[in-house]
């Protein structure tokens, strides 16, 4: 058995609609610990000739902007991916390595509270079809890393 590292979190499509996304990392271990290893890694949605794919980048960093930076309004944090892509997978990709993608239930728009079992439902949407205005992107896409876990997989996989 072999372990992967896999990310959930949460984007923004075209549509303002709301998505929880579940990434597996690029790489397999030999044990649990091992695999903790890609807590690090970064995920940027990011348009090739015009396609949505996700770039997996070695490392995110973070700070917070000054209250001289952000002149009148709140600061914020700023994040940043460093590097170039350690992998990048299509929507094909993606799924074939045991990624997902639901969509939060239109109810739950704009709430305050939302529990990641109940209140997103199935999508068979593609990548696609969630940033169908992929080609005119001039920058990645943020991709919210909110929780991980790491899961067994077959060694194939």
């Amino acid at each position: 058995m072999k372990y992967r590292y896999i990310m959930n979190g949460m984007f923004w499509g075209d549509n303002k609609r709301s998505y929880e996304i579940e990434i597996p990392s690029p790489n397999t271990y030999k044990t649990k610990d091992e695999a903790m290893q890609d807590s690090s890694l970064a995920y940027r949605f990011v348009s090739i000739d015009g396609e949505p794919v996700i770039a997996i980048y070695s490392r995110e960093n973070y700070r917070m902007e000054t209250q001289e930076e952000a002149g009148e309004r709140m600061p914020a944090m700023l994040t940043w991916v460093e590097g170039t892509p350690v992998a990048m997978y299509t929507y094909n990709d993606f799924i074939a390595k045991g990624g997902s993608i639901r969509i939060l239930k239109a109810e739950k728009e704009g709430s305050l509270h939302i529990d990641a079992p109940e209140d997103f439902e199935s999508t068979d949407e593609t990548f696609k079809d969630i940033f169908p205005e992929s080609e005119k992107w001039v920058r990645p896409e943020y991709i919210d890393d909110e929780a991980y876990y790491i899961a067994e997989v077959d060694e194939y996989n």
